[in-house]
């Protein structure tokens, strides 16, 4: 579907861009843990092909820990009013 081919599409200009993997995974099961560990774990609202394959394979998807919510909140902190991010 769309969104999936948008997210493909946005990774491979990152790559092309960096001229390096963007979640460069040991395997296929790494590689999502690692995507998870930076947009987080995707539910039925924000994968439903995603969330429905897992629960038909039986697979239980990692939980990502919130980092990166927490790091744009310090970060918005110390750069508040100063126009950067």
């Amino acid at each position: 579907g769309t969104p999936v081919d948008a997210f493909a599409m946005g990774c491979v200009m990152a790559e092309l861009h960096s001229l390096s993997p963007l979640f460069p995974g040991r395997n296929e099961t790494d590689q999502i843990g690692k995507i998870i560990s930076v947009l987080g774990t995707p539910d039925e609202k924000t994968w439903p092909e995603g969330a429905r394959l897992a629960v038909s394979r039986g697979w239980t998807l990692p939980q990502a820990v919130d980092k990166g919510e927490a790091a744009w909140r310090v970060q918005d902190e110390t750069t508040a009013g100063t126009g950067t991010r």
